[in-house]
């Protein structure tokens, strides 16, 4: 890709980033494209079609994706939802696969920063390091705690935490809208259906959101948040950070 292409390197940029630091993190950038249906197993297996390259982190440019968790038994769960300006951290690639894995809700795309990259930004940046454990980290922690959240909130306030998470990543792109199916948001929240609808038809008769065609619109963010009861906005505001 051309270095002007490249969407990560305008976001370093703008964040900041000491040149000769982006130098290094975009200097083998792969674009990726995805369309609607196609799964990324994540960390082996990544169709990227790269050759032996070995990728650590992607970023999302364009898009929406679904992480999904299965589990011995055969089930499987959702556990949030990915727009562009988020990022997939890969731990690392083993020979037995993984358990997690992405489902492109719409067509996407992702650029892959190679793993040698990574590491030869954080042996030159020590403060790189520090960054990109510590988000590393968070990811993996906040991860683990939407599953909990998951057990802990009463349905109604699950659905409309996931539903703020998603729009204050929309509203960072100037968009108030998205195309998703009930089913999507019913996996994600463990809800059924019906629920998901009587919820959705609570907001739109509040005035917070009209929901037509599979497409949520949202007209009143700060109504949305104060939905949210005050014990759940702390994990409101960590998930910011992502």
């Amino acid at each position: 890709m051309k270095s002007s292409e490249i969407m990560l390197r305008q976001v370093l940029v703008k964040r900041q980033f000491e040149q000769s630091l982006i130098d290094i993190l975009t200097q083998d950038v792969h674009l990726q494209a995805l369309s609607k249906g196609d799964i990324i197993e994540m960390p082996k297996g990544i169709s990227l079609n790269f050759g032996t390259k070995q990728v650590g982190v992607g970023f999302v440019r364009a898009g929406t994706l679904m992480r999904q968790v299965s589990f011995l038994d055969g089930s499987m769960t959702s556990t949030g939802i990915l727009f562009s300006g988020h990022y997939l951290y890969v731990n690392g690639h083993n020979t037995r696969g993984s358990s997690v894995r992405y489902l492109c809700v719409e067509n996407a795309e992702i650029e892959w920063v190679e793993t040698k990259d990574i590491y030869q930004a954080c042996f030159a940046y020590p403060q790189f390091l520090d960054l990109y454990v510590e988000r590393r980290n968070l990811y993996s922690r906040l991860v683990e705690e939407y599953l909990l959240l998951r057990t802990l909130l009463s349905k109604r306030d699950h659905i409309i935490f996931t539903l703020a998470t998603i729009f204050s990543a929309k509203l960072k792109r100037q968009e108030d809208d998205m195309k998703i199916t009930i089913e999507d948001l019913c996996s994600i929240t463990g809800v059924t259906r019906q629920y998901y609808s009587k919820v959705l038809s609570e907001l739109r008769a509040e005035g917070i959101i009209s929901n037509h065609y599979g497409r949520i619109k949202l007209f009143d963010y700060p109504a949305l948040l104060e939905l949210l009861e005050p014990n759940i906005c702390t994990h409101y505001e960590l998930y910011q950070v992502t």
